[in-house]
Formats: C-alpha cells, sequence, structure tokens
C-alpha cells in the first residue's frame, strides 16, 4: 500500500490490498534461535531499508527472515485526532511497532508471542492507539519474526468504532470460552460416569483443541498467564500432535476396534510408534518445518478415521452419525485454520471464527454421541440382563420381570393363553458324556431351531427384547424352554410341529445323540394368573409327562398333590441314602432244563418309616433325575459285596446279577469304582454279572466303551435287562457284547395270548442265541411257558412261577439247604 491511508478505509475491515514491505534476512533459525533485540529501530529501518508491493505475499507465509511493513497515515482532522490498529495474530515470535512523525520516533511497542509486552498495558489481544500530526505525514513500521505463520491481518477504527469492536470481541471470547468449558465439563462428566479407558484420550483431545483456539484466535492472551501462552506458542506443533493422538486412540475405543477389527487392533501401537516420533521431533524442530508433514499426518489420519467410520458405522446408529459429523467439523475447522496461515484462505471475521465453531459443533456432537452411547449401553445392559448369553433368547429374568408387560398387551386381545414348557431330561446324562459345554451346545442348536419355527407360527406369541429383536422362546434355564400359545386349543397342534425338531439327531464333534424330553402346560388364567404359579404348574406338568408316553401333559390339580409328594419322597430318599438305610433281595434264576438254581438277580428294596415300602418303579426315576441314582448303585453294589464275601458259598458255581443304570454307565470313573469295591470285600468279578437298561446313549459313547472295556478286563459280565422293551436294543448289543441278554416280561407273559407276541418272542430267543449270549426269560409263571422255552433253546428262566425275591438270609439258606427245589417243584406240576 504505497499510497497514504484515508480515514474512510478506517472501517474494520482487515486489509485485503498489499503493504509496502521489506526482507532482511535473519542471522538464525530454529525453534530457539530467535533473538529478541531489533538489529534496527524504526528510525533506522525507515531510511535503510527498500519498502515494495512485491515481497507482501511472501511476508504473509513461513520464513526465516524477517520482514518490515510500512504504513503510511493520513493527517489528523479536526475530529479525528488518533485511530485504533488491531493486529489479530498473536503467534508471531517478535513483533514490534514504531509509530515516526517527519521522520521521528514517536511511540514504539513490542506484542511479540515471545517478547515481554511493553508498554505494560490490558492484554486485550493485539490493540494499538495511533495519535495522528496535523501537520507532518505519519508512518507505522511493522517489524516481525516468527518460526510460525507470519500472517498479518490487520485492521484500522476510529475511536467509537474501535471502542465497539473490543467489546464485540470480548463477548465473541467469552461465550467461546463459556461453551467450550461448559461442553467440555458435560462430556467429561458423561464420558467418566462410565469409566471407560478412552476418558483419558477424549479429555487430552478437548484440551488440546481449546488450547489450539486459544493460540490461534488470540483468546489466551486474554484468558492465560503470560509465561503459559508464551509456553503455548513455542510449542504449538507439540500440541498438534498431541490432537491428532488422541484422535487416533479416541477413535480405537469408541468404535470397538478391538471387537470389530481385531487385526487392526493388534497393529495400534505402530500408530502410537510414529505420533510418539513426530512429537519428539516437534520439541527440537519449529512449527514451519512441520507445517507440510503435520498437515499431511493430519489429512491421513483424520481419512483414516472417516473410512474406519464408514465400515463400522454400517449400523448406521446415532452415535456413530454424532461422532462422525463431530469429526468432520474438526477437521474442516483445522484445515480451515491451517490453510489461513499458510495464506491460502483470507483471514477475515467469518474464516477467524469458523475453528472455533467448529469446536462447538465437534464438543455438541459428542455430547449427543455420548449420549446415544449412554443409552445404548443401558439397552445393551439391559438385554444382556433379560437374555441368554449363547443364544440371545429370553432368560429367566425375562420371563419373570418384563413378561408381565408382555401379558398386559397380551390380555386385551386374548382371553386367555397357554404356558408349553419343554424339559430337557437328558441334560444331566448328557453332561457326563460329552461334558456341561458340549450338552449346552446342543440345546442351544436346538432352541434356536425350536424359536425359528415359533416365530413362524401365528399362534406363537413373541416378545419384543430391548434391542427391537424378537423371540418367542424362552430359555428359563440350562435343560427348559418356555413359550407362550394364544390359543390353548391348538396347543397340540403347535408341539406336534416342534416334535420333528425335538426328535432329530444332534451331532456333537461326530458324536450323533437324541434329545429325551417331556413337554408340559398350564393354563392362564384357568390355572394361575401368576407368572410364577403358571410357570410352577407346567413344570409339574412337564415332570408327570415325563412319566407317561403321552406326547405332553396339561397341568391338573391332582399333579399338583402328586408333585408335592414326589418332592417329600426325593427328601426321605436322600436321607435314607445318606443314612445307608437302601437294602435288596435276591430272585433266584433256574436252569430250565434241569430246575438248578444257577444264580439270583440282587432286586433294591426301601422302606421308609414314614411312608412306608416304596417300589423301584417309583423311586428310581426320580434317582435317575434327581442325579442320585449313581450313589444308590454304589451303595448296593458295595452291600452285595460285604454280603457274598461273609457267605462265599453263594458264589460256588453261580453268580448273582446286580442292575446298574444307564446313567451309572455314564460316569468316567463308575467301572474303577466298582473294581476297587471289589478289591477291597476280596470278591471275585467273575461270579456277578451286572444287568444294564437299554439306552440312546451307548451310540458312539467313549466313556460307556471304557467303563466296559474296564469291567470286562476285570472279569466282570455284562447284561442287557428288558431285551426287546427299548428303541435302541441292537445298539445296546453292538456296544456292551453281553454275555446275557434278559427277554422282558412282556414278551414272555403274554406268550399264548398273542400269535404276534408269541413270534417275536420265538425271534428274540433265536437271535440272541445266535448272537452267542445266554438267554434269560422274565416273568416265568407256568410249566407251559417253560416247556415252550425249553422247545425254543432258552436256558434261564426267572419268575414269580418259580422264586419270588426273597431276603438275602433266605437266600443264602437256600443255596446252602438245596438247590433241587426248582427240579422237584416241576416235577409236581407237570
Amino acid at each position: 500500500m504505497s499510497q497514504q491511508m484515508t480515514f474512510e478505509q478506517f472501517n474494520g475491515q482487515y486489509l485485503g490490498k498489499e503493504i509496502l514491505t521489506s526482507k532482511k534476512e535473519s542471522s538464525g533459525n530454529g525453534l530457539f534461535s530467535l533473538n529478541t533485540r531489533s538489529s534496527l529501530n524504526g528510525r533506522e529501518a525507515l531510511h535503510q531499508l527498500d519498502f515494495s508491493n512485491e515481497l507482501y505475499s511472501e511476508s504473509q507465509g513461513y520464513s526465516d527472515a524477517v520482514f518490515w511493513h510500512k504504513i503510511r497515515l493520513p493527517l489528523a482532522s479536526k475530529e479525528i485526532k488518533q485511530v485504533e490498529l488491531k493486529f489479530s495474530n498473536t503467534m508471531i515470535d517478535e513483533l514490534n511497532f514504531y509509530l515516526l512523525t517527519n521522520g521521528r520516533q514517536i511511540k514504539s511497542w513490542q506484542k511479540g508471542s515471545q517478547q515481554e509486552w511493553y508498554p505494560n498495558s490490558d492484554k486485550d489481544a493485539i490493540w494499538l492507539t495511533l495519535p495522528l500530526s496535523e501537520k507532518f505525514e505519519s508512518q507505522l513500521l511493522i517489524r516481525k519474526k516468527s518460526n510460525s505463520s507470519l500472517l498479518s491481518p490487520m485492521a484500522f477504527y476510529l475511536d467509537k468504532a474501535a471502542e465497539n469492536a473490543k467489546i464485540e470481541q470480548k463477548v465473541i471470547w467469552t461465550f467461546l470460552s463459556s461453551a467450550l468449558l461448559l461442553l467440555l465439563l458435560y462430556n467429561i462428566a458423561v464420558y467418566s460416569f462410565f469409566r471407560s479407558a478412552a476418558f483419558i484420550y477424549y479429555l487430552v483431545l478437548n484440551v488440546s483443541l481449546i488450547l489450539d483456539i486459544c493460540i490461534t484466535s488470540g483468546m489466551g492472551v486474554w484468558l492465560l498467564p503470560d509465561a503459559i501462552f508464551t509456553f503455548l506458542n513455542q510449542f504449538k506443533a507439540s500440541i498438534n500432535i498431541l490432537t491428532l493422538w488422541s484422535i487416533y486412540r479416541l477413535s480405537l475405543y469408541f468404535l470397538h476396534i478391538e471387537s470389530a477389527h481385531p487385526s487392526l487392533w493388534k497393529k495400534r501401537f505402530y500408530g502410537d510408534f510414529v505420533l510418539g516420533f513426530y512429537l519428539l521431533i516437534s520439541t527440537f524442530i519449529s512449527h514451519q518445518e512441520l507445517i507440510v508433514s503435520f498437515i499431511g499426518l493430519q489429512l491421513l489420519i483424520s481419512g483414516g478415521c472417516l473410512i474406519t467410520l464408514s465400515t463400522v458405522g454400517k449400523n448406521k446408529s446415532w452415535a456413530i452419525k454424532s461422532y462422525l459429523i463431530a469429526w468432520s467439523c474438526v477437521i474442516f475447522g483445522s484445515c480451515i485454520s491451517s490453510l489461513i496461515f499458510l495464506n491460502i484462505i483470507p483471514y477475515n471475521n467469518i474464516s477467524a471464527n469458523i475453528y472455533p465453531i467448529s469446536t462447538i459443533i465437534e464438543l455438541i456432537g459428542f455430547s449427543f454421541a455420548f449420549a446415544e452411547n449412554s443409552h445404548s449401553n443401558k439397552v445393551s445392559r439391559q438385554h444382556q440382563l433379560v437374555t441368554d448369553l449363547h443364544t440371545g433368547l429370553p432368560n429367566r429374568r425375562f420371563y419373570f420381570t418384563q413378561l408381565q408387560e408382555e401379558l398386559k398387551k397380551l390380555t386385551l386381545t386374548q382371553g386367555s393363553f397357554a404356558l408349553v414348557t419343554i424339559q430337557f431330561t437328558s441334560q444331566h446324562s448328557m453332561n457326563h458324556v460329552f461334558g456341561p459345554e458340549k450338552a449346552d451346545i446342543a440345546i442351544r442348536q436346538t432352541a434356536l431351531i425350536l424359536n425359528l419355527h415359533l416365530l413362524q407360527h401365528e399362534d406363537a406369541v413373541v416378545f419384543t427384547l430391548p434391542n427391537k429383536e424378537i423371540a418367542s422362546l424362552i430359555k428359563t434355564s440350562t435343560n427348559t424352554l418356555a413359550f407362550l400359545c394364544k390359543d390353548k386349543h391348538k396347543i397340540g397342534i403347535l408341539i406336534k410341529e416342534l416334535q420333528s425338531t425335538l426328535d432329530d439327531i444332534v451331532s456333537i464333534e461326530h458324536f450323533d445323540m437324541q434329545h429325551q424330553y417331556s413337554i408340559g402346560a398350564a393354563l392362564y388364567p384357568e390355572h394361575s394368573n401368576h407368572l410364577d404359579t403358571l410357570f410352577r404348574y407346567s413344570l409339574i406338568a412337564a415332570d408327570v409327562n415325563n412319566l407317561c408316553n403321552e406326547p405332553w401333559s396339561l397341568f391338573s390339580q391332582r399333579y399338583q398333590v402328586n408333585h408335592v409328594y414326589q418332592h417329600k419322597l426325593l427328601a426321605r430318599l436322600k436321607e435314607d441314602v445318606r443314612e445307608q438305610r437302601l437294602s435288596f433281595e435276591v430272585q433266584p434264576q433256574v436252569e430250565l432244563s434241569s430246575g438248578r438254581i444257577i444264580g439270583g438277580e440282587v432286586l433294591i428294596r426301601w422302606h421308609n418309616d414314614e411312608m412306608g415300602r416304596i417300589g423301584p418303579d417309583e423311586f428310581i426315576p426320580l434317582a435317575e433325575s434327581a442325579g442320585m441314582i449313581y450313589m444308590i448303585t454304589q451303595m448296593i453294589i458295595n452291600k452285595v459285596f460285604a454280603w457274598v464275601a461273609e457267605n462265599r458259598h453263594l458264589i460256588i458255581n453261580r453268580h448273582l446279577s446286580i442292575n446298574v443304570s444307564a446313567k451309572d454307565m455314564l460316569r468316567s470313573d463308575f467301572a474303577h469304582q466298582v473294581v476297587n469295591l471289589s478289591l477291597r470285600h476280596k470278591v471275585s468279578p467273575d461270579s456277578f454279572i451286572l444287568e444294564v437298561t437299554e439306552s440312546s446313549f451307548f451310540e458312539h459313547n467313549n466313556t460307556v466303551e471304557n467303563n466296559i472295556k474296564t469291567l470286562k478286563d476285570a472279569g466282570f459280565r455284562l447284561s442287557i435287562d428288558d431285551f426287546g422293551a427299548g428303541y435302541s436294543s441292537m445298539h445296546s448289543v453292538m456296544v456292551l457284547s453281553p454275555a446275557e441278554i434278559k427277554i422282558d416280561r412282556m414278551f414272555i407273559q403274554n406268550l399264548h395270548k398273542d400269535d404276534a407276541n408269541f413270534t417275536l418272542c420265538k425271534t428274540l430267543v433265536t437271535l440272541i442265541s445266535e448272537l452267542g449270549a445266554q438267554t434269560v426269560a422274565e416273568g416265568v409263571e407256568g410249566q407251559q411257558t417253560i416247556n415252550q422255552l425249553l422247545e425254543w433253546g432258552c436256558q434261564i428262566g426267572q419268575g414269580f412261577g418259580l422264586y419270588k425275591p426273597m431276603k438275602p438270609e433266605n437266600y443264602s439258606e437256600l443255596i446252602h439247604q438245596n438247590s433241587d427245589l426248582g427240579f422237584k417243584y416241576f416235577k409236581q406240576e407237570s
């Protein structure tokens, strides 16, 4: 600006025209090379330096040189005796102003960020009062040198306009500082509530952004002590690096990179290394030497964050959207600020406030992001509380806490409905066979398939979960599922459709198994209008269903009475097992061809002082379902071995058969326990036969096969009890390779009553003989049956028609006296 300024130009607008500029090379460079003493004073510079417009653009960027500006001021008028200069860049390290009139220096100011300001005045950024002369031309010389941007935004004001501009500047700064501080404190309060590891990065990010705004906007001159402002200006590059590092780290945690992109998470320290190295060198190298690489690094990290945001944010959650908006504002404002101080974008009142305003928007965006994240976390916690961890299905807590609200909606349209429970009765055995984890997996697989079927059925009630997903099946425990049927008349139809899935073969690590289950139902409000009572009634019905052959059972009040009785029975059974009060009887087994007693079957007996005599058919299933059968089997085997040890004549040329449950064979230590008992009592395993009832769990089961091998190696023989009555007879034969097979009494007792039964029985005897096993017929009661069995080749018989079960001492006496009694009996009947 070679021409003299006019009063019309003192309008508060930043000078856009080129100003007379002179350049003087600096003797040093670097962060600590600043020289606070000017080599020339204002008068010397005026006479010794050559000023031109061509150097102005160079003086507005980054440079190592010392630049001087010269501005020609107008003469004073009657109304205007002085003007005000506003210089908005407070980051210049050395900044000196000289006012000269008629070639003489009238006044000087020192206002650099690395200089001690004089004269000592209120720090309202850089405002200079310039007195004008009425007779002689005044000139303002500006000297500047800096490691940061040399941008020189200047505006001139008249007195009244200057006062208004100063007030406006303080209002803007007050608003900015208050808004930034309040939003920061709010976000800190919200974010710290979650006690997240990312909190420290958020804090560093926003503190560094606010400090950067204080430096670039000049607000720091007003807010901060001189020493702190000087320090921040000196290490502005380090603050920028801290901003990038906190952005990088905060994004890793906020976007859940650890779970969304594990491979990137493992490499996160590479980014720390690069930014740490950059932070280290920023303390030794000036900002102007780092500005280009800094902008490139800023764009690289920002681009990476945006790409990651777009990838992770495909779920379109408001937390991600708010986070993306916040980042966009930070990146936009930071880029504008960098471009301004690179003199690419002109400095004016609008561009100067873009960075602070974008930071406010960023904080607001984070507020929404944190609020949404808080809501999402709350929903996630609620969802986790009321759903099963592995299947995502509603859990027991959902049934007893959330379902009541669903019922209120349902009762508005439905007068009644049914609660149906499915109990997997094979869970206990599966735990022993496959381990609890694999057993749970088998039930989970089935549960998920059942849920899909129910969701497609119009009569199944659909529940909405906290995360807006839907489900119809409730997983109330590891082995119990439940659902609601809208129409009580269609329970059977719905259950029949589900049974095709329940009966499917489930494969676990190449092992095939089949669920055993029971289904019960209770009606609302007929049976109860309370959820806990309704659930209990449906479980009672399922327990009853476990003991019958029906597809499912509907609750009845008589079941409740029976259920109470069963609970009482189970309590007394536990007590008597603990006190070793169960006993046994022996039923002799007879060689049909001679009538000689060749052994006996041990039959368990229980007589309770309060409840009387309870049959095995009643308490054995109860013991199996309660997981007590193993203790009972061990107790009876121990008692039998102890009895035989005192009466060794019982097993001379004879044997004793002991019943064991299929669930006993599923215990990995069962065989070793039996062998150890035989060694303790010094009885020969060769004299004992272990009778096992058929079980589907024998198929491809390593535990069972190991137990069988151990028992056979020790000398025990194995027998299949109730052969033909189960559904897996051939599998049992293949797995056990039994020495003896017992034909179920159902076939023997109806031998002459039904032609089909006659044929089946004959076929079974022939099959067993061809398998090389010894045939034992249960339920033998008459000579006609004996004669028929002998004709077919059946060797051994057992039944009330031969001998009834007797106490151990009676069996011992029978063997001791004479084993020909059976033979005489046959002779008399014939």
